[in-house]
């Protein structure tokens, strides 16, 4: 019955059932709450206020409920988040997983706008590849760092406005850079344009391809052959 009222709150949402779920699964994961508990015994009074509060706060806020746990999960695993980063999303994974294709341990590569760090740390781990990662936010280098050293990796994270402080030469450069153009900003969910950080998000430009366009004309410059 609980859960059932967990799925009706949520529908102000607008979610999917599979969605609805997976936050849920979510919560209890941020409570250590083992979900075979949730469905063998049920909940607690105790628990059940504490994922109330949870989901009432997603919901009357409409703030993403990876910021409000201060994690979300990247190619089945977990990464800090706030709101100085992006949410790790689905798309990125695929991504990750062209570029693994491309690069070995005796690789470089270049992780331009790195935010939470996922995009590196997953190369890293993948590969075994050397992996500089740099970001105009030294907030978010603060998380990407946090979750190097939860996923025991060694990336290396400093400051740069894209290619800025870079002075190596690499075989690879990846980036999921700011897409969006400012001017749609009223077409997204709330949960993306007043939560999630404008920085990693918007362009100047009309059609949202800025720095695809700067990241490629200056890339030559630090790509081996």
């Amino acid at each position: 019955m609980f859960k059932k009222k967990i799925f009706e709150l949520y529908k102000k949402l607008d979610m999917t059932s599979n969605e609805i779920s997976a936050e849920f699964l979510m919560i209890l994961d941020y409570l250590n709450i083992n979900p075979l508990k949730e469905l063998k015994e049920g909940l607690n009074p105790e628990e059940e206020n504490k994922i109330l509060e949870i989901v009432n706060k997603r919901i009357n806020t409409g703030m993403p409920l990876q910021y409000i746990t201060g994690f979300g999960y990247f190619s089945g695993e977990k990464f800090f988040v706030d709101n100085n980063t992006l949410i790790p999303r689905p798309e990125t994974e695929i991504l990750v997983e062209a570029c693994s294709k491309l690069i070995d341990k005796n690789s470089k590569v270049l992780d331009i706008g790195t935010g939470s760090g996922c995009i590196a740390i997953e190369l890293s781990k993948l590969t075994g590849a050397k992996v500089d990662a740099v970001d105009i936010s030294d907030k978010a280098l603060e998380i990407a760092k946090k979750n190097a050293k939860l996923h025991k990796v060694n990336c290396n994270f400093f400051y740069s406005d894209l290619f800025s402080k870079i002075t190596e030469k690499y075989d690879l450069i990846v980036s999921n850079p700011p897409y969006i153009p400012l001017k749609d900003i009223n077409t997204l969910s709330v949960e993306v344009s007043k939560f999630e950080p404008h920085a990693a998000l918007f362009t100047k430009d009309d059609f949202g391809i800025e720095f695809y366009e700067k990241i490629i004309k200056d890339s030559v410059t630090f790509l081996n052959k």
